[in-house]
Order: C-alpha cells, then structure tokens, then sequence
C-alpha cells in the first residue's frame, strides 16, 4: 500500500492505528486539517470497518477524513449515498463494473449507516467509474476514495492514474481550497501545451492544412515532425503568406488530380502519382486519388488501412503518458483534427503498402523502473520501453487486426483466457 502527497504540503500525523495494513496522515490544506486514511482490506472487511468508525462518524474534532484503498469489494454502482428529502436508492454515479460480490454488503451498509458515498463514479475526472484494477482477474473497480458529502463537495478532481508496477491503479485526489493546489492548464512552451478544449482548437489552427505528400516517408514524416514540434517549443507562430501559398497548392492539387482522374486503369493513376512523389509536385492529391480508386476498383480489404481503424487506435491513446524517442506526445496526434487524423492515414498507408518505414520507429528508449527495494541492485528495477507515439498508432492497428484474424479462424484453443478479447 502506497500513499503519497503533494510535495509542499505540511503533513502533522503519520502512522498507523495498531491495524495491520491501515495508514493514517493528518496534513493541514490551507488552515484546514485533513485525515487522510490509506486501508487495504484482505477477507477481514467487518474488521478494518470496525477500525475505520470512529473517523467515519466523526468522532476526534474538525478534521475532514478522506479514506481510500483497496477493499476487494465489487459494489456495482451501489453505495452512492442519499440526500435530504431524496429516495432511498444507494446508487452511485456509474461504474464500468456493474458486478458485485459478497463483500460489498459489508462495505454498503456501513456507508449507509454512516452517511457516507463511494467517490468513484460520482466526481469530475472519474464520472464514467474507471476499472482500477488490471491483471490476471481481468478488469474490476475494487478500489475506491470514500467521505461524506462535505468531502464530496471538497473534492475539485478525482482521477484513475497510470499503472506503474502493480495491478492496482492510483487514486489521484484534488481537492478545492486556498493552499491546496489548484489543477493549472499546462501552458505552451518548452515542449507543452494546454490540452483543453481551447487549447485543442489553437493547436489546429495555428498546424494548420496537413496534407498527404509525394515524397518518401521518412522525408514526409521529417516535415510534419518539424513542423509539430516548432509549434509545441513556440506557441503563437505566425504563417506569414500562408494564404498564398495554399493558393499557389491547392492549383497545383487540383492540376494533378485531373491528370489521375483521367486514368483508365489503376496502374496508370499509381504511375501518375509516383512520378508526382519523387518530383515533390501535387501535395494532397495522393489521399484523394487514393479514394477514387477505392471507388472505381473492388481492392482487397488488407490492401488499406481503414480511416475507422484510425479513429479506434487514436481513441486508445492515453493523455499524459511518457514520450518516444522524439518528444512528441500521444495528444498531438489524438486532438489535431481531421486534416491530422487523415495524414496519419494516409503515412501509416505508405508504411502499410511497403513504401518506405519511419526509421525512428526500429528505436525505443529503455527507462528503469524500481520495482521493489531501496533501488541499490539491479535487480531491484525493471526496464520499460518508450516508444514514439506514432508508432503505437500503427501497431496498435496491427495488434487488432492479428487478434480478429486468429480469434476469427480458431487458432487460440479455448483454454487460453489470456491476450484475447
């Protein structure tokens, strides 16, 4: 069991209350004491509730008491509390485990006679309920951040981190209050930029048309990569004459796509547009022919990458996780819009046709992780490896296509549960 506070934070109180696997931290957040509680509960549930009483009944003077762990519980999306004049229902926000198992009664009824509500599910940052646990049992929701409703209200964001060593994933608390820490937007500038809404809708601005090139790959992927990255180091870049020039290509598009439009046979349109690509001419005009061929010929489906399987891989990419070799984090691609989602279509095409590779994806940067110990031995540490963000699209894709087509032909015998769907 592990709990940790912010760094700056006064903490007053650090120990345990004579339970095994139970911790108690009494920090002070802006001339307000909190009780924080860390429990992990092992099929010894009414006994680590019997321990908790006192806190939850608040018992001991002004102190706020927030307690969270792991509990083994599988509650659904029961344990919500009620309000004043409100039906009794005990549900919660929601969960995306809706089971529930023999423990939960206990868990439950405490909270119920108490007045107390399970945080997941019901807060900002975590209103779909996100799984907390990841191994062999598959995905549960078995930890939770309990308080009552003044803590609820306290509470200003609640998140479900990033899986490091264990199968337990971090409850990440923010609470509300002068002196506590606020959520900040990320500003832009050395590499970072605001993700929100807004920011979203400047990146794509300032970025700009992204369009397919006729170049070689790596050469294509070396100009968006700059381009992407100039904007993260320098918020605000002007494009000075920007207007003309997309005149000046968008006339030149439109002249090579006539030309490849007029084709009678598809060997004669990718004959256009190879010629086009080693010349650097007709910018944007690959994607587009590459949709009119689609029409005018039955190609086989292994042939392209669908924009679906795109769309699927971005919306698996996880904000704030580590970057690649090259620095560009896995929100570039995920919130930069249509004109990026259909380049990252059209490159990962290229790759997929055999037409060249991104020669920064053969590298990945090998990070220690201690594991467990004091990080003296080796021995102690694990290594992970970080990969550029824009390869885990591709293989992402390919990962999925590997497992419908093994699954779908019957080639994993019904014994194996794991590495499936």
């Amino acid at each position: 069991m592990v709990m940790g506070i912010r760094v700056g934070i006064e903490v007053e109180v650090l120990r345990g209350n004579g339970m095994e696997e139970m911790m108690e931290i009494i920090v002070n957040l802006g001339g307000v004491k909190w009780r924080m509680v860390g429990v992990y509960v092992k099929e010894d549930m009414e006994a680590k509730l019997e321990g908790m009483r006192d806190w939850m009944e608040g018992v001991g003077g002004r102190v706020k008491t927030i307690i969270g762990g792991d509990f083994n519980a599988r509650t659904g999306e029961l344990g919500g509390g009620t309000e004043e004049g409100e039906e009794e229902s005990g549900e919660r926000g929601r969960s995306k485990d809706k089971k529930v198992n023999r423990e939960r009664r206990l868990l439950v009824d405490r909270l119920e006679e108490v007045g107390w509500t399970i945080l997941n599910g019901g807060v900002e940052g975590d209103e779909e309920g996100n799984w907390t646990f990841v191994g062999a049992k598959g995905q549960l929701v078995i930890d939770y951040v309990l308080g009552n409703e003044n803590v609820r209200d306290a509470v200003e964001k609640m998140e479900v981190g990033d899986r490091i060593e264990t199968d337990h994933l971090p409850l990440l608390i923010r609470l509300k209050g002068k002196g506590v820490g606020r959520f900040k937007k990320i500003k832009a500038g050395k590499g970072r930029w605001d993700w929100t809404g807004e920011g979203r809708r400047e990146f794509r601005e300032v970025l700009g048309k992204v369009r397919g090139g006729l170049e070689e790959v790596e050469k294509e992927w070396g100009k968006i990569k700059g381009r992407i990255k100039k904007i993260l180091e320098k918020k605000g870049r002007t494009r000075e004459g920007g207007k003309e020039r997309k005149k000046d290509e968008d006339e030149e598009n439109e002249k090579w796509l006539k030309r490849a439009q007029e084709a009678k046979t598809e060997g004669q349109v990718w004959k256009i547009v190879k010629k086009e690509r080693w010349k650097g001419g007709g910018r944007g005009v690959e994607g587009r022919v590459t949709l009119e061929i689609s029409k005018g010929w039955k190609e086989d489906e292994e042939e392209m990458l669908r924009k679906e399987e795109i769309k699927g891989a971005l919306g698996k990419l996880r904000d704030k996780k580590a970057v690649g070799n090259n620095n560009i984090l896995a929100e570039v691609w995920k919130y930069g819009g249509e004109e990026l989602e259909g380049w990252i279509w059209d490159i990962c095409n290229k790759v997929w046709r055999g037409e060249g590779c991104i020669k920064e994806w053969n590298k990945g940067w090998v990070v220690p992780i201690l594991k467990n110990g004091k990080g003296r031995k080796i021995g102690e540490f694990r290594g992970i490896t970080l990969m550029p963000s824009m390869y885990k699209i591709y293989t992402t894709i390919l990962a999925e296509r590997l497992r419908d087509d093994v699954e779908g032909k019957g080639l994993i015998p019904p014994n194996q549960a794991g590495f499936r769907k």
